[in-house]
């Protein structure tokens, strides 16, 4: 198969699964902030900078997009007393009740998707899925991305 013609398909279904998530928001968060409070309830409080390498983003990308998500009640930031150059993000309870509602929401949108194909078919995609994920984090040349998080399996799509 035409690599081009697969990468096309692979974005094609991207977009469309961006699309239908977005439709519908029950917030006025971005696929983006839901990503990092997405991290932040899996991983709970953590720094400025290891927010940074999961999301695969700069410090002050993740600093700028903290202050926004504290502006809107949605995350703490308290720097450390003893270093006052480290601050950790933690959630609201707000927030936590967002995230569920937008966890839920996926699982409902993409239900409604995967019941159109076979269960025979589910299982061949998730297959592939797996596989490309395998490749993917045991090559040399996505291993700085996979260590950022790129290919973690904890995507919020």
């Amino acid at each position: 198969m035409e690599t081009d013609h697969l990468l096309d398909g692979l974005f094609a279904v991207w977009r469309v699964m961006r699309r239908a998530i977005t439709m519908n928001q029950l917030s006025t968060l971005t696929l983006e902030q839901f990503w990092l409070l997405h991290q932040l309830r899996q991983n709970g409080p953590m720094s400025v900078g290891e927010l940074s390498t999961i999301l695969g983003v700069t410090p002050g990308s993740v600093t700028l997009a903290c202050k926004r998500l504290e502006k809107d009640g949605h995350v703490t930031r308290d720097r450390q007393a003893h270093d006052e150059r480290i601050v950790r993000v933690a959630l609201t309870p707000e927030a936590h009740i967002i995230i569920e509602a937008w966890l839920e929401h996926r699982r409902e949108v993409f239900a409604r998707f995967l019941e159109r194909l076979e269960p025979h078919e589910q299982e061949d995609i998730m297959q592939v899925i797996e596989r490309v994920l395998e490749i993917a984090n045991s090559s040399s040349e996505f291993a700085e991305l996979s260590s950022k998080g790129t290919f973690d399996d904890n995507s919020p799509i």
